[in-house]
């Protein structure tokens, strides 16, 4: 070749060169060619740059390339470079940190190929591009960290945690949440598949209504581990994407079996000491009034009987004698009439705790307030003064003579704990509930409840009156009837200076 035809293909090599340059300064990509086995190879101005080198396109040696970059990224990539340097693959792809000017370290990206030797063989030369891939290599990472800390999170908490797709399929489940349900952790199967049965269409409706009003979804339900069946809570909440279009959800799950167990067991155990307490009080109750009926009874027909013998034995029986015995069989029976009646009365109380079926009416709690005062006996009515604070309350649906007995009792616990010798007073407000229909407070300065007494008292024949003075059924009842109506009764008390009862009546629901 002649010396001009050598210097023409110099000329349009560099122009080539300064075009590609251009081009992919522009893109803002270095690049480079190596000749080979030469030890230095063409950097462009960009890739120099990058290394925080002059920014001048530039012969550069090669070893000090690979001294910039970090030994345990040379060692992983190396290998990618050495396969195209021998000839044993055409083309490479590598990513390492590159040490810049300033001692810091930059995520690079390095493409290339080597143009095939003819001969066969090692490659005549290797060209490639250099990109600075330093923020998305970053943010790669950063999420790749995101990721290692969120399984770690999840497979170490201490409850199942589920991610699903629109579809209701589970995209992701813990170890715990995967052995909750009885399913394999990759599984991909629809998460109502594992809810029992006969909760699977309430547990769909609760999830739907839950979504569609934007809320987090809750629900306490039953799952099928094949023979096997488990008490679980479940929490959820809708993931969206950036339209706001639904794309699935994450969620947590909670064993409650053994709680639930538990819960029953004490329900019973309750259950059992709320009928050994109706046994102990009836037991007090009745036993006094049958007693003393049973006595009254045995003396009446005592009498009667020595009086028949008397007359059919022919003995001479003195009228003023016989009005006498009479008068004794008579008192006999009026008091176990009496003791009957009083039986009468406690079954009569144990009825009205049991709340029989309710037929509502239109109700003013001023008017109960006004019949109960009215009907207060004497000797309860002289222990203090009682005063209706009308703030208007609305009328509202309910059952009349449960709703004045509710009142009564109310009424009747705050004035016996007024003191005897003291002058006491009890104040009955009706108002508007603030969350709900109506309230009425009964209050009084009597001598207040004792905290363990507070406890108890609305227990069924719970009384610290002595036996024979009470039933310890009021506050039970008073509480019943409350509940009944939809409400609720609470009650605040300041040892020696009174106590306050209020009911909230909220909606009324007719048994």
């Amino acid at each position: 070749m002649s010396t001009l035809a050598a210097d023409d293909e110099v000329e349009t090599l560099r122009r080539d060169r300064a075009r590609l340059s251009s081009v992919l300064q522009a893109c803002d990509v270095g690049f480079f060619d190596r000749e080979l086995p030469a030890a230095k190879a063409f950097h462009s101005a960009r890739m120099n740059e990058l290394a925080g080198r002059p920014n001048a396109d530039a012969e550069t040696p090669v070893v000090e390339w690979y001294a910039r970059a970090h030994p345990e990224d040379l060692k992983r990539e190396w290998p990618k470079y050495a396969a195209v340097l021998e000839g044993r693959a055409e083309r490479f792809e590598v990513e390492f940190r590159l040490r810049v000017g300033d001692d810091s370290w930059r995520w690079v990206q390095a493409r290339g190929r080597g143009t095939p030797n003819p001969a066969g063989g090692p490659p005549l030369r290797i060209s490639g591009t250099f990109h600075d891939v330093h923020e998305r290599k970053c943010a790669e990472l950063a999420l790749e960290t995101s990721e290692r800390r969120f399984r770690a999170l999840t497979e170490a908490a201490p409850v199942g945690i589920i991610e699903g797709d629109a579809k209701g399929r589970f995209c992701y489940l813990n170890p715990l949440a995967a052995q909750l349900l009885g399913v394999s952790a990759d599984e991909r199967r629809g998460w109502l598949s594992v809810i029992h049965p006969d909760d699977r269409a309430r547990v769909k409706a609760e999830w739907k209504a839950a979504f569609d009003a934007g809320l987090p979804f809750t629900s306490e339900h039953r799952v099928q581990r094949g023979p096997h069946i488990a008490v679980v809570r479940s929490y959820a909440a809708a993931l969206h994407d950036e339209a706001h279009g639904f794309i699935g959800s994450i969620g947590a799950i909670i064993d409650v079996t053994e709680q639930r167990a538990l819960q029953d067991q004490l329900v019973v155990t309750s259950r059992l000491a709320a009928l050994g307490t109706l046994v102990a009080g009836l037991s007090h109750e009745l036993n006094n009034p049958l007693a003393a009926a049973l006595a009254d009874q045995a003396v009446a027909t005592h009498d009667l009987q020595f009086l028949m013998h008397s007359l059919r034995a022919g003995e001479k029986v003195e009228p003023e004698q016989l009005v006498d015995g009479l008068g004794e069989v008579n008192d006999a029976l009026a008091d176990a009439s009496e003791a009957a009646s009083r039986i009468a009365r406690i079954v009569r109380e144990l009825g009205r705790f049991a709340a029989p079926k309710l037929r509502p009416v239109r109700v003013e709690l001023a008017d109960l307030v006004r019949r109960a005062i009215a009907r207060l006996p004497e000797t309860l009515a002289k222990r203090a003064q009682v005063e209706l604070v009308d703030a208007h309350a609305p009328s509202f649906e309910g059952t009349e003579d449960q709703l004045l007995l509710l009142v009564t009792n109310l009424l009747s616990n705050a004035l016996q704990a007024i003191p005897d010798g003291r002058a006491g007073r009890v104040t009955i407000t009706t108002s508007p509930g603030t969350q709900s229909v109506a309230r009425l407070e009964v209050k009084d300065d009597g001598v207040g409840i004792e905290p363990e007494v507070m406890k108890r008292m609305f227990d069924p024949f719970f009384t610290t009156h002595a036996v024979g003075a009470g039933l310890g059924l009021g506050l039970t009842i008073a509480h019943t009837i409350a509940t009944a109506h939809g409400g609720t009764l609470c009650a605040t008390s300041q040892r020696g200076e009174g106590s306050s009862f209020v009911v909230e009546f909220k909606r009324f629901a007719a048994a």
